[in-house]
């Protein structure tokens, strides 16, 4: 069964189409044996992710990609077929494309694995050992999608 995947906000920079966008995730979603989930994807610019950021990190710089799992405090009335909403920085995938040498669509679908998998509860910042985990399977999908990248 097909995944439902909404693309929303800024990404006319990036030069990909929103079909091609979803079509990535749709590839992600699958490769993870994800059914009939729904997920958003949100472009935003630096000053709107560094507000993001500040509010729920209390980090003040913009980041690349930031996860946001659909659920309440007390789980009462949690649609598990709901992943969450993905928010990435097009000004900071591009600048960080332009450090890892790497194209748009590269940068922009490590973003994506990447912030899919923190909804679906990996995490890096916790202990080197969490950290080689997810990293391992970001670059398992990377390879999957057919994606080099070395950063």
């Amino acid at each position: 069964m097909k995944n439902t995947v909404y693309i929303n906000g800024e990404f006319e920079t990036l030069n990909i189409n929103s079909d091609s966008i979803i079509k990535y995730i749709q590839q992600i979603l699958l490769k993870l044996e994800l059914n009939k989930k729904e997920l958003s994807i949100y472009f935003c610019g630096n000053d709107e992710m560094r507000t993001y950021n500040k509010e729920y990190r209390d980090i003040n710089n913009p980041t690349d990609v930031l996860s946001f799992l659909q659920q309440d405090q007390d789980d009462s009335g949690f649609d598990k077929n709901i992943l969450g909403d993905v928010v990435i920085c097009t000004d900071v995938l591009i600048k960080q494309a332009g450090e890892y040498k790497v194209s748009l669509k590269s940068e922009l679908l490590r973003l994506l694995i990447h912030g899919i998998l923190h909804l679906l509860g990996y995490e890096h910042e916790t202990n080197l050992e969490d950290e080689k985990i997810m990293q391992k399977k970001e670059q398992s999908l990377m390879e999957y999608l057919g994606v080099k990248f070395d950063k």
